[in-house]
């Protein structure tokens, strides 16, 4: 496959073989759509998209994503581009790209990749990427298409070949700080107590993490308070500093996994509130691996009372069922992270719902339901709110 990828990228070469620096120029510059009528465009785009266009794409995305990546690491000028920052997060964001992209064009919402391009480029600018990156790598998936695909996705090309035209437009928003962020408002009245365990998250140091829930908790707060008052914040507090490059992305895995060993040690403590209630099973959706927001879930749920089976990334839809059945479960609770994982997260549900002939309650929860409609970075963190999907 790797193989196949190299003979295409050294085709036409002369063709591809652009001044890149007076093309990104151009398009910085280039008269651009206002935001409807990048929508509509979008959107009329979006419905000349063939079935067969749809399937090829999502077939070949290994392809597709591995020739984008040798397209842009083979540029003398790479370092220049990205900084310092890892190749591998730039191959990751390039396999994430393609699968949204695979899920909006199977859902035909012009906003949903309108909010993405956004997310892209704020993303990567605040980890001190040019904004010509964005430029040349969205040239390089339209590169890739046209060669993998020997031209037979002309409606798929002309749809990144709107994204490149409106370069200008997407430098614009994203200068003028329309993206609106993560950000989750703190309770000031534990403001000092948050700093406290950010510090030892960043420290780190599991011991005083611990030390401060214990102290929280004694002096007479709750279990579900400080996940939700001190946890949750500290968690967005962690990510704006991940994403705006104050922190590198294993100090924000470390702090992730520090708080989850903190709500693990008072697991014991959750449990004794666990009563004679209906049964409630907890996954997050296929191919996601975000679980704190549905950990904490979780556990508010089992402090109410009711028994909660916790259920292993991945699970098929099999063992999902059968847990359902083996404990009586009159609730489903879903939560994702990803829009690239929406499609996939409907498809479960569908089989879900045929599997025990829709006697369960579905809730699909993730603060990017709630946000459809509005720019996002490409992680949005689970939240608690929860949407019944009908």
């Amino acid at each position: 496959m790797i193989f196949l990828v190299s003979i295409l990228n050294s085709t036409n070469q002369t063709v591809f073989n652009m001044n890149n620096q007076s093309i990104c120029a151009a398009y910085r510059n280039k008269t651009v759509m206002t935001k409807q009528e990048l929508l509509t465009a979008l959107n009329n785009v979006l419905n000349t998209i063939s079935q067969d266009e749809k399937t090829f794409y999502s077939a070949n995305l290994s392809t597709l994503a591995e020739s984008v990546n040798q397209d842009i690491e083979t540029r003398e000028d790479l370092k220049s581009i990205i900084g310092e920052n890892p190749i591998q997060r730039l191959r990751d964001q390039h396999v994430n790209h393609a699968h949204f992209m695979t899920t909006a064009m199977k859902m035909v919402d012009p906003e949903q990749i309108y909010d993405h391009v956004i997310g892209l480029y704020n993303a990567y600018t605040k980890k001190d990427i040019t904004f010509d990156y964005c430029l040349l790598t969205l040239t390089a998936w339209k590169k890739s298409i046209t060669l993998i695909s020997q031209n037979k996705l002309s409606n798929i090309i002309q749809l990144y070949q709107l994204l490149i035209d409106n370069h200008g437009y997407f430098i614009q928003v994203t200068t003028d700080n329309f993206h609106l962020g993560n950000k989750i408002n703190s309770d000031p009245e534990y403001d000092n107590v948050l700093d406290e365990f950010i510090a030892a998250l960043l420290q780190p140091s599991l011991k005083t993490a611990e030390n401060i829930a214990k102290k929280f908790i004694s002096d007479g707060g709750n279990i579900s308070d400080f996940w939700l008052k001190i946890i949750t914040p500290a968690l967005y507090k962690i990510g704006d500093l991940w994403e705006n490059s104050k922190i590198t992305v294993g100090e924000e895995h470390t702090a992730t996994s520090l708080c989850q060993m903190v709500m693990s040690s008072y697991y014991s403590e959750v449990i004794k509130h666990v009563e004679n209630k209906p049964t409630i099973v907890a996954i997050t959706s296929p191919n996601e691996l975000h679980q704190v927001g549905l950990r904490m879930l979780a556990d508010t749920l089992e402090l109410s009372g009711y028994p909660v089976e916790f259920l292993p990334p991945n699970s098929t839809v099999e063992q999902i069922v059968e847990t359902i059945e083996e404990e009586e479960a009159v609730m489903l609770i879903i939560s994702t992270t990803l829009k690239g994982n929406l499609e996939a997260t409907k498809e479960i549900i569908t089989k879900i719902r045929h599997h025990n002939n829709n006697k369960t309650l579905i809730i699909v929860g993730a603060k990017l339901i709630m946000a459809t409609r509005r720019s996002e970075t490409m992680l949005m963190p689970t939240t608690l709110s929860v949407l019944l999907m009908k």
